[in-house]
């Protein structure tokens, strides 16, 4: 008879298989943003509010000074949500406006640079000037060089 490699599997009792198997791990649920900010406009709040009520019950101030400030500060904070608000419509307003104009016009995106007869002039001058100071420069350098190489063959 042929002899064959396969080997009849192990029995294993159903325990050790359920003791092999990971019970499913449940994952860390995270950090929600939205949640950290809604708790930090809160805290926000709740310290104007607590700010607001001590200002509130300063009452006379004798200083005319601390006086000014504290209603400053007052108004300040009275004045936030309204402030909230004209920023949010402004950003409103850019976002839309910027979006028709680029939606339509994409030259928008290049700032176009007419260059005027008198600035080329200027601008191929400078060129020219330019280019000739590199020229005296490489001729100066030269000749220091082959001065240079003479004064070191008569030593």
């Amino acid at each position: 008879t042929p002899v064959s490699s396969y080997r009849a599997p192990i029995p294993v009792p159903n325990q050790m298989i359920l003791m092999s198997q990971k019970p499913p791990v449940a994952r860390c649920a995270g950090i929600d943003p939205q949640s950290i900010l809604k708790e930090r406009e809160y805290r926000v709040t709740q310290r104007m509010t607590l700010r607001l009520k001590e200002l509130d019950s300063l009452g006379e101030i004798e200083n005319e000074n601390l006086k000014v400030k504290a209603q400053i500060e007052s108004k300040a904070i009275k004045l936030i949500e309204f402030q909230k608000q004209v920023r949010r419509e402004v950003l409103s307003c850019m976002q839309r406006d910027t979006t028709l104009e680029t939606a339509f016009n994409s030259k928008l995106y290049k700032r176009a640079k007419i260059q005027s007869l008198r600035e080329a002039r200027v601008t191929e001058k400078l060129e020219k000037q330019q280019k000739h100071e590199q020229e005296k420069k490489k001729k100066r350098k030269h000749q220091e060089f082959l001065n240079a190489v003479l004064q070191h063959a008569k030593e």
